[in-house]
């Protein structure tokens, strides 16, 4: 994983979507997005908030302090969805109040993006590994461009795609994000709590193609489900899902339904489809 490739493509991201946003009519920036209860605006003013976060755990590692700020939870003690209500309210509050104005609004996220850009571009090889603070875990500055990455990359998505059905996700984006998809310390974000009720009680294993050299591997038993990249020497899984990294991209953040995309033949499988009946048990979105 090379962090300037993920720092290009956020750059890239981020600059186009601030230049079509820039673009966009009262009825667009107006219209609801791909997330619930959100409109096109209050993903805009999301994305100023997590630019923020992530610009400040960045800057903080950099002068050596990985610790939470005030009010903050410490790194990996509690699950995502305990504060979703609060991220959903906050950005529908910045979208009314403070960034009400679109160009205000597109002003500081441009702002932000440079400062973030700007910020990354100095940080040398040797210091990509320091430990930044995020509430999903620990995590490294390499690691914290990978959830700048999925935030700019799939809610983008989110916007685009509820105006245009074949605005698709970005795909070198995609690609990178498979580096999350198998990370044990990030993936949690998107990964449903695990829980001792869970319906799902047979062990089951799912290769994942993604057409990449490598297939990822994903193993779930009681509510405890696990992504890794799959060593050559394990034998096939008793279940292969055949996709994009694009699509799955939505599959594992809870955009797209896998059996509305099989039926789209945008996925295959082969094997036991009975172990995929829980697929979307386990993923909760983002």
């Amino acid at each position: 994983m090379n962090p300037d490739d993920i720092l290009s493509a956020i750059s890239r991201i981020s600059s186009n979507t601030v230049e079509q946003l820039e673009q966009f009519s009262n009825f667009e920036w107006e219209a609801p997005s791909r997330c619930h209860m959100w409109a096109n605006k209050d993903v805009a003013a999301h994305l100023v908030a997590t630019l923020g976060f992530n610009l400040n755990s960045i800057t903080m590692a950099l002068s050596g302090n990985h610790l939470p700020g005030e009010g903050m939870p410490n790194p990996g003690t509690f699950h995502s969805s305990e504060i979703a209500p609060g991220i959903a309210s906050r950005a529908i509050q910045l979208s009314e109040t403070s960034l009400r104005n679109k160009t205000t609004l597109l002003k500081v996220l441009s702002d932000i993006q440079q400062d973030f850009n700007e910020t990354c571009k100095t940080i040398n090889e040797s210091k990509w590994e320091l430990k930044a603070y995020h509430p999903v875990n620990m995590l490294s500055i390499a690691e914290i461009l990978l959830i700048v990455l999925l935030e700019l990359t799939l809610h983008t998505w989110d916007i685009f795609n509820a105006l245009q059905d074949d605005y698709v996700v970005d795909e070198e984006s995609a690609i990178l994000l498979v580096n999350l998809w198998k990370n044990p310390k990030a993936n949690s974000w998107f990964i449903v709590n695990p829980s001792g009720d869970s319906p799902d009680v047979a062990p089951k294993v799912i290769d994942i193609d993604l057409g990449l050299k490598n297939k990822l591997r994903l193993t779930t038993y009681k509510g405890n489900l696990d992504i890794f990249e799959k060593p050559d020497a394990m034998d096939l899984a008793p279940t292969t899902i055949q996709t994009s990294p694009t699509d799955f991209s939505l599959l594992i953040t809870a955009r797209k339904n896998l059996f509305d995309l099989i039926d789209q033949k945008r996925v295959t499988v082969e094997g036991n489809k009975k172990n995929l009946l829980m697929f979307h048990h386990w993923f909760k979105g983002t």
